[in-house]
């Protein structure tokens, strides 16, 4: 007699059903993480070649934010790269020496050149010089180049010379800044490699991402 009544175990399907479900997601998140992490990578690793900058020293200089962007015929992913301008303490400069002035500088590795003097906010140029940070801990930078701000403080300074009293306004000084990671990305040498690396990095990233996800994936349906 033919049977007419039989069971299915629907536990594996189910199963199935929530991952692929899942998949999708699962795989948008392997490419931002791998996205990012080739930008990151990108970023220290290449325009570490062509400025006068460790990747470690530039690690914390920069911050990448992701978000998705949305239109009626596409969407994506979009990268914003933000960072301060750097100091010379990011870079070298010669002498390391307090009080020397127009120290020489290399940002851009193998173009060593003289600081220059930068107009202060009295229209006045100011020379920059070398200056004590006053670090306390060794593993702090001891030393950067400063420079003159062309503002005064409001408090008056008393100092003596041979013997006759003065007084004048204290002129506030400021690190002397460079270029910012972003403003790296735009000189052409690095952005050009930045792009093929990230590429690299995102497939290498990528493929190893989503067989890790696919195979937990499977896992959970082989336990179903």
């Amino acid at each position: 007699m033919a049977q007419k009544e039989f069971t299915v175990d629907t536990r594996q399907l189910e199963a199935l059903s929530e991952e692929l479900a899942a998949l999708p997601k699962d795989v948008l998140g392997a490419m931002r993480s791998s996205l990012v992490t080739g930008v990151r990578d990108s970023l220290s690793k290449v325009a570490s070649r062509h400025y006068a900058i460790t990747p470690s020293t530039m690690g914390g200089t920069f911050r990448v934010f992701s978000r998705r962007t949305e239109n009626p015929s596409s969407a994506g992913i979009q990268f914003d790269v933000s960072g301060r301008r750097l100091t010379l303490a990011h870079f070298r400069f010669s002498p390391q020496q307090s009080g020397a002035v127009s120290p020489i500088v290399e940002i851009i590795r193998g173009h060593a050149k003289r600081a220059t003097p930068q107009r202060g906010a009295d229209g006045k140029l100011k020379t920059p010089f070398v200056g004590d940070t006053g670090a306390k801990n060794s593993a702090k930078v001891s030393l950067n180049v400063f420079q003159r701000t062309g503002q005064y403080s409001k408090k008056l300074r008393v100092f003596q010379v041979r013997g006759r009293t003065y007084k004048a306004r204290r002129e506030a000084i400021r690190p002397y800044q460079t270029v910012s990671v972003p403003q790296m990305i735009g000189y052409p040498p690095v952005a050009e490699e930045i792009q093929d690396n990230l590429l690299r990095v995102f497939d290498r990233n990528l493929t190893r991402r989503i067989q890790r996800r696919t195979g937990l994936m499977q896992q959970h349906i082989t336990r179903a």
